[in-house]
């Protein structure tokens, strides 16, 4: 049951440390179609950031350890965190599963106040995480100053001005959804309650994310397309559901008109401090 006295952050948090809220992102994104579409997402990304072997990452936001998987498969040393302990049994498994328990190293971490020295990371990933922080102004804070001076953080957010996102919000307003839409700087905040939790998602504001990571001696280098439309997770057969999936991927490597996608990659790159 939700305690109406406590803060909308450990609300959200206590919906985090739950297994059902990611047993149902399991269920939505996890399938053959949208891996596929990831693995092409991955190969653009990395090949841009242009980083030697062994360089250190962090993937904040962890869940089963698949993007960790993918940034270890490409070279890279990982340390994998997410703030939900049953997730992180299930990301060790995973990932020993797959052979690279020698290059990730996976813990418990928060986002808000992370145990990690400053400038620590090459690249630092945060793959559709922010959006459901709350207090999304200290999370940055807190990226920022893990990540090295020239290093990289990379962003998977959904698109507030995109037209699934405008639908979405037009929809659950008119069917009088049990959702709660506040518009803020941010961009616009939806609340429910899902498993007797409080559910917290952000359709994100470009502008004002651009000029937090500017407080924060971060610049943005690249906004890209990441998945185009989500429409795969109401469409029914797997015929239909593979034609999006497919869909997403030309759309990621052939028109990548990031405006236009419900969600959107964004590179951000932290200033090298001159003597």
């Amino acid at each position: 049951m939700i305690d109406p006295t406590s803060s909308l952050g450990d609300q959200v948090k206590r919906q985090m440390n739950q297994s059902p809220i990611h047993k149902a992102w399991e269920k939505n994104y996890r399938s053959l179609g949208n891996e596929a579409f990831f693995e092409q997402a991955f190969d653009e990304m990395v090949s841009r950031l242009q980083q030697p072997k062994d360089s250190q990452a962090l993937d904040i936001g962890c869940g089963i350890c698949a993007n960790s998987i993918r940034l270890a498969r490409r070279g890279y040393l990982v340390s994998a965190a997410d703030y939900s302990e049953p997730i992180l049994e299930e990301a060790r498994e995973n990932v020993a599963r797959n052979g690279f328990s020698e290059r990730i190293s996976i813990g418990r971490q928060d986002i808000l106040g992370l145990n990690f020295p400053g400038a620590n990371f090459d690249l630092v990933l945060c793959w559709g995480v922010l959006m459901h922080i709350p207090d999304a102004a200290q999370a940055i804070s807190e990226l920022a100053r893990v990540v090295k001076p020239g290093g990289f953080i990379v962003l998977e957010e959904i698109n507030q001005h995109a037209p699934e996102a405008l639908f979405m919000r037009a929809a659950w307003s008119w069917l009088k959804k049990n959702i709660v839409i506040t518009r803020t700087p941010r961009g616009y905040e939806q609340t429910t309650t899902f498993a007797g939790e409080t559910l917290f998602w952000r359709h994100v504001d470009q502008i004002w994310l651009v000029e937090q990571f500017a407080k924060n001696s971060c610049s943005l280098v690249r906004r890209d397309s990441s998945t185009q439309t989500e429409m795969h997770i109401y469409a029914p057969g797997a015929t239909s559901k593979n034609t999006v999936h497919a869909w997403n991927r030309f759309w990621n490597r052939h028109v990548n008109i990031p405006q236009l996608a419900f969600h959107n990659v964004f590179i951000f790159q932290k200033a090298v401090q001159t003597p």
